[in-house]
C-alpha cells in the first residue's frame, strides 16, 4: 500500500490556528507571520481540496470538515511526541562527564559534586581529575 504524503507544518498550522481561532495568534505561538500562517493554510486546503477556516465579521469559524478531523489530527500528533521522547529516552542528558585539573577537583569540586547529588540523584557523574589534555571523543 503507498502512503500518502502528509502535510506535517501545514497541519501543524492548522491545529495552532484552529485552537486560537486566530492566525495571529497561531502565528506567535508558531514563531513565524500571520501571513506565514495563511500560506500555510491556504496550501493545505489547497493540497486536500478542502476548506478549513470561514472568515466571518466575528473572526475565524472552522469548517465541519476541519473540525471532523481536529481530534485524530491532535492525538496523532500526541503520538508524535511520545515516539520522539522514547527515541530520546536512551540519549540521556542526566550523564555528565566533567574533567577538572586535579587540584581544582580535589580542593573543590568534589564537594560542590557530592551536594548536587544529593539534590539531583538523577544525575550521574563521571569525574576525569587529569592535568593533561582530556580527548572527550573517546
Amino acid at each position: 500500500m503507498k502512503r500518502t504524503h502528509l502535510p506535517l507544518n501545514g497541519l501543524r498550522v492548522l491545529d495552532a490556528a484552529a485552537r486560537h481561532l486566530s492566525f495571529t495568534k497561531a502565528a506567535d505561538e508558531l514563531a513565524v507571520t500571520p501571513a506565514a500562517v495563511g500560506q500555510q493554510i491556504r496550501a493545505l486546503e489547497d493540497m486536500l481540496g478542502v476548506v478549513m477556516f470561514r472568515r466571518t465579521p466575528k473572526g475565524l469559524e472552522l469548517t465541519d470538515e476541519a473540525s471532523a478531523g481536529l481530534d485524530s489530527l491532535r492525538s496523532g500528533f500526541l503520538q508524535f511526541e511520545e515516539a520522539v521522547r522514547a527515541m530520546q529516552s536512551g540519549q540521556s542528558s542526566h550523564k555528565l562527564t566533567i574533567a577538572a585539573p586535579r587540584d581544582f577537583t580535589q580542593k573543590w569540586l568534589n564537594q560542590r559534586l557530592s551536594k548536587f547529588s544529593a539534590d539531583h540523584p538523577d544525575t550521574s557523574f563521571a569525574l576525569v581529575a587529569a592535568d593533561d589534555e582530556i580527548d572527550f571523543t573517546e
